[in-house]
């Protein structure tokens, strides 16, 4: 799938596929189509709603076949639907099946603490998406990463060797780098401190981690984002007792300090994939 920002502002979710023999389109993960998509293959071009824009000697090439602007079947194939939740774009290949919100329910808690976090209202990926690609059975991946009791046994010598040197840093400098920060705390954090984590599970296959955020730096930055940020919940009507947590791999404007995801959602043929957004137009 490729999904690209028209003119119009308007996002597309398209297959990657050329109508005509099938070629991928865009090969690259992100950037600039510019004006159109154009195939390698045989140089067919379209716009970026997927509708074709030319085809070459299609006068006199494909006069009389079916082969021409009018018949849908020459246009990039849609996902059946896209929704936009926050900024964040999901899409079906189901025409059938639950709406977003729906499909969601409480979990779009998740995304609400992150994008109530910047002044804005709103995140940006910068500059890239954290990708991972593991050979294995998707929910093997999506508990490894709800698991917040393994971190301090599985990675306490990463956490000592951080330590050792945060400690060697600030006896030179006076200071702790926040790089480090994450690393160190699997060895200073110990298991009981893990344990105060949550995992909460929704309907779908929507997990969060919860608690995420105790292991937030106070760090100039992140400390003058926070306390700029509106309250996350307040026009909602809602009460907020305590901090936000953070499940979504995004970093908020303003603020240095990125996350990454520690959730994710499969499901059955109509459930919805989420895209990370991009400003432009962008394969």
């Amino acid at each position: 799938m490729v999904m690209v920002r028209g003119k119009d502002g308007k996002v597309n979710v398209l297959y990657n596929r050329c109508p005509h023999r099938g070629s991928m389109i865009c090969g690259d993960r992100s950037g600039n189509t510019g004006e159109f998509f154009r195939c390698s293959y045989h140089s067919w071009t379209f716009h970026h709603d997927g509708k074709l824009k030319n085809i070459p000697m299609m006068e006199s090439g494909y006069e009389g076949t079916r082969w021409g602007r009018d018949n849908p079947d020459c246009n990039m194939k849609r996902a059946a639907r896209v929704e936009n939740y926050r900024g964040f774009v999901f899409a079906s290949l189901a025409a059938d099946g639950p709406g977003l919100l729906e499909f969601l329910g409480r979990s779009k808690v998740a995304f609400d603490d992150i994008c109530d976090r910047s002044p804005e209202g709103k995140v940006e990926v910068v500059p890239n998406c954290f990708r991972v690609i593991q050979r294995s059975n998707w929910k093997i991946f999506l508990e490894n990463q709800l698991d917040a009791l393994h971190p301090s046994v599985t990675h306490q010598s990463t956490g000592r060797a951080a330590r050792e040197v945060e400690l060697q840093i600030e006896k030179k400098t006076g200071k702790i780098p926040l790089s480090y920060h994450m690393l160190s705390a699997f060895a200073t954090v110990t298991i009981d401190k893990w344990d105060n984590f949550q995992t909460l599970n929704y309907p779908g296959g929507h997990c969060i981690l919860t608690g995420y955020m105790g292991l937030r730096p106070q760090d100039p930055d992140t400390s003058s984002t926070s306390a700029c940020s509106p309250r996350p919940t307040a026009r909602r009507g809602r009460k907020q007792s305590s901090p936000p947590t953070s499940t979504t791999c995004s970093s908020t404007r303003g603020c240095r300090c990125s996350r990454r995801c520690s959730s994710c959602a499969r499901c059955a043929r109509s459930a919805w994939t989420r895209h990370s957004p991009r400003s432009g137009t962008s394969g």
